[in-house]
């Protein structure tokens, strides 16, 4: 598993990409927002708006996500490396 301090660096929010959402209720989780991004979804690669945040944060299908005032809901959570340490939310907007 990768270290902590390797992926506090990566989340930064005044430093780097990352910004300030909140996810199942949780409000301040540092992660990073792409509104358009090419995610593999069973046998289609889809484009998306994903979420991509540590492991430590929960994070289910079905889920609420709060990001710059927008509302959506956990299409599907991806691990993104071998070591479990980082999820891809992949996410759909609410109207």
């Amino acid at each position: 598993m990768a270290a902590p301090d390797d992926l506090a660096a990566f989340y930064d929010v005044v430093n780097g990409d990352a910004e300030l959402v909140t996810v199942q209720g949780v409000p301040d989780v540092a992660a990073i927002y792409s509104s358009a991004s090419e995610v593999v979804l069973g046998e289609a690669i889809v484009t998306a708006p994903t979420l991509r945040l540590p492991a430590t944060v929960a994070a289910a299908e079905g889920g609420a996500v709060v990001v710059r005032g927008g509302n959506f809901r956990i299409r599907q959570v991806l691990d993104l490396l071998p070591d479990g340490s980082e999820r891809l939310l992949v996410l759909a907007k609410v109207t």
